[in-house]
């Protein structure tokens, strides 16, 4: 009997899916993630005090900082000559 429940796999990988999509469309998200995620690498290999959880919390912040980025560009557009 196999452990696998294909419902459950299915889930995950529509997860993924949608983080990839949203990446994709979405990519100056992808951009400040990314940045964040390799200064929080860099940061906390290199200095002592910079703990992961430092690092989360960059990337996190840096998830936010992408989705005001995202939304300034759309939110001029809409906004007409005001």
């Amino acid at each position: 009997m196999a452990d696998d429940n294909p419902a459950e796999l299915k889930g995950g990988m529509d997860a993924l899916f949608e983080l990839i999509t949203m990446l994709a469309f979405h990519w100056r998200i992808g951009i400040a993630v990314l940045f964040a995620l390799i200064s929080a690498v860099f940061l906390a290999t290199n200095i002592s005090w910079f703990t992961g959880w430092y690092g989360v919390l960059l990337v996190i912040f840096s998830f936010g900082a992408g989705l005001i980025w995202e939304s300034a560009p759309r939110s001029h557009k809409e906004g007409g000559d005001e």
